[in-house]
């Protein structure tokens, strides 16, 4: 990966970011604000860090010359988001339990927004990566 694929994963991190910032903001400023958790902007900034992350352990793949580097920091990357995911969940249903099910739904809401955004950027390096081998 060039500089030119880190600067365009962080703007388009940026900007996804800042959008889903505003949009937060805007139902929390709303009536619809009794749908969001006390702790939805903590998952907010979560899903971020857990992104950043991910990114830095499949950068760290593609800066192998093996290709089965990458599939492996790949894998290792979804499931540290997997496994993380699944334990901050965990911890929030059996000690804080307030909201549970606003929670999940904005944890989720956020999950699969970072997920599929990751999934986006993803793809092209892993077809270079394929068409190598």
């Amino acid at each position: 990966m060039n500089k030119q694929e880190h600067t365009s994963y962080f703007k388009s991190l940026s900007i996804l970011t800042i959008i889903l910032a505003v949009i937060t903001l805007g139902v929390q400023l709303s009536p619809w604000s009794k749908y969001l958790n006390s702790y939805s902007w903590l998952v907010f900034i979560y899903m971020v860090l857990l992104s950043l992350v991910s990114y830095f352990l499949r950068y760290k793949g593609f800066k192998s010359s093996d290709p089965y580097d990458t599939y492996n920091y790949s894998m290792l990357a979804t499931t540290v988001r997997l496994l993380v995911s699944a334990v901050v969940l965990a911890i929030y249903c059996f000690l804080v339990k307030e909201n549970l099910g606003s929670f999940t739904f904005i944890f989720f809401v956020y999950y699969f927004i970072y997920t599929a955004f990751e999934i986006k950027s993803l793809l092209p390096k892993l077809r270079t990566v394929s068409e190598k081998e």
